[in-house]
């Protein structure tokens, strides 16, 4: 549990820092990791949580809440989030079965986490410049927390009706 949430957070601060030149590490620990487990459920999971948050992301980009930056000095300018957001979705998706377990046991813990530890992760990537708020750091801190508030709760949810209902659907 200790590793996988050690692993997380380098691939976290290696994707804020260096961006999408990053997303090959995080790809090779994500199969490794998933390899390792042998479970299609875990995959699908991951598949659930990266197609949520990510969508998520986009939203609150194309809103104008937030403005994903390159790491060359440009703006990003796409119609979607960039790679390194997406990777950074792998790896929180790897989290919820190992290193998060624990709030499994409680809604509120889930419910405190989420109002806490990510809008903590967005304005780390907001101070390294890795994405830039269009409201006041409070505001936006309070909208993060509102909408993770939200997600921890879908997350485990989806972890339950895929995981622990299909734990033995694993992979031969």
């Amino acid at each position: 549990m200790l590793s996988n949430l050690l692993i997380f957070c380098v691939m976290f601060a290696g994707c804020i820092v260096f961006g999408s030149m990053f997303a090959p590490a995080v790809i090779v620990w994500a199969i490794a990791h998933l390899l390792k487990l042998n479970s299609l459920a875990e995959l699908n999971l991951v598949l659930f949580v990266v197609a949520l948050g990510g969508t998520v992301d986009n939203i609150l980009m194309h809103s104008g809440f937030i403005q994903f930056n390159s790491h060359s000095d440009m703006a990003h300018q796409t119609s979607v989030i960039p790679i390194w957001s997406w990777m950074i979705w792998v790896g929180f998706g790897l989290t919820l079965n190992h290193a998060l377990k624990f709030l499994e046991s409680s809604i509120w813990l889930q419910l405190a986490f989420g109002a806490i530890v990510p809008p903590l992760g967005y304005l780390l990537g907001e101070r390294v410049g890795a994405l830039t708020f269009e409201t006041s750091t409070q505001a936006t801190l309070v909208t993060f927390g509102i909408i993770w508030l939200v997600l921890m709760p879908i997350f485990f949810t989806l972890k339950h009706w895929i995981v622990t209902d299909t734990i033995e659907n694993r992979v031969v």
